[in-house]
């Protein structure tokens, strides 16, 4: 075989006489490779689709878990931290919102940023959702958006 009919593998850089085409679905995304990456070697196909292959990071009784450790030590945090804002705010209100759920608006919203700051890139490389919401950083922004609720609620009743 002469060195014009070898073609070099783009992944493991050897020199192989036959390349075979590298497709979304072998490296679980919506979308094939770019070009320079979309065919390899016959003994690299697998190591990649291995390699690929979307494995959650995190299982649910493990993320159940997390919660229901987080999400009542978080919840006094965050009510501690309301009592002593309208403490130290004499009770003013402003814009119509007590102090206290103030901070339970903001808890929320940091959950919400926090969830979608993590699963956005995921998500737009899989499309995969599930996938996508199992990790411990979407899990802590969950936690923090569940407390913040809590903290909410705690505001509107006890008036606080």
């Amino acid at each position: 075989m002469s060195e014009t009919e070898l073609k070099e593998c783009q992944y493991c850089g050897r020199k192989v006489s036959k390349l075979v085409p590298v497709t979304a679905d072998d490296i679980q995304r919506v979308y094939p490779p770019r070009l320079a990456w979309d065919q390899a070697c016959e003994d690299c196909l697998p190591k990649i689709q291995a390699m690929s292959r979307v494995v959650p990071e995190y299982s649910l009784n493990r993320a159940l878990g997390y919660l229901s450790t987080r999400v009542p030590i978080l919840t006094a945090g965050l009510a501690s931290l309301a009592v002593v804002v309208t403490v130290l705010s004499g009770g003013t209100i402003i814009a119509r919102l007590s102090p206290s759920m103030f901070v339970g608006i903001v808890a929320v919203f940091t959950g919400l940023q926090i969830i979608w700051v993590r699963s956005r890139d995921r998500y737009g490389s899989t499309h995969d959702l599930r996938w996508s919401l199992n990790s411990r950083p979407v899990v802590r922004g969950l936690a923090v958006f569940i407390a913040g609720i809590l903290v909410l609620i705690l505001a509107a009743y006890l008036h606080f």
